[in-house]
């Protein structure tokens, strides 16, 4: 999940990865209203407690409007509206929302279409490395350690470990009882 929050007279997003705790349970209630728009007038009302934006930011919320973006049917964001203070949202603030909605969804959509192609792009690249060392006839500690790098690395992660098994009975002659066959495994 991630994150984008705008304020007034600053028009570059606060971005974060995850969503802020304070804030999941009005995202899931705009997800639980459908296609129409979630409207608090009062938070204090309806929480007893006025809820900020975490610690980094000490902008209180006092009312809320939101919806889930739509795209092909399916949901694939979220927009919140928030205000400092209580406030009656209008129809006309409903029905902009609304319209904007649609096209926020295209956006998101077109976004992840291309993280989606760009991690193919990167998977694809991994995998021709892999062929051509194979092909080169390179040492089995060295596949294995492009293959690894090269998965941590297009996975984004800090690291990771290769589990070689070597079974000490036929995995396909295991009894139907024994669910995982016996192995020795080498990190």
């Amino acid at each position: 999940v991630q994150t984008a929050y705008w304020y007034p007279h600053n028009f570059q997003p606060i971005l974060h990865q995850g969503l802020n705790p304070r804030l999941e349970h009005l995202v899931k209630a705009a997800m639980l209203t459908s296609s129409e728009p979630l409207e608090i007038a009062d938070i204090e009302a309806v929480e007893g407690e006025s809820l900020s934006l975490g610690d980094w930011e000490t902008l209180p919320i006092g009312s809320v409007l939101g919806m889930t973006t739509q795209f092909q049917g399916h949901v694939n964001g979220v927009i919140m509206m928030m205000r400092s203070h209580p406030y009656h949202w209008t129809s006309s603030e409903t029905e902009q929302l609304k319209a904007v909605s649609d096209s926020i969804a295209m956006a998101i959509s077109q976004f992840q279409l291309q993280r989606q192609v760009r991690e193919g792009v990167q998977y694809q690249a991994l995998l021709n490395h892999l062929t051509r060392a194979i092909r080169s006839s390179t040492e089995l500690d060295q596949i294995l350690k492009l293959a690894i790098d090269g998965t941590a690395r297009t996975l984004q992660v800090d690291r990771g470990l290769i589990l070689l098994l070597k079974y000490t009975d036929s995995p396909f002659n295991h009894h139907p009882n024994q669910r995982i066959p016996k192995a020795k495994v080498n990190v």
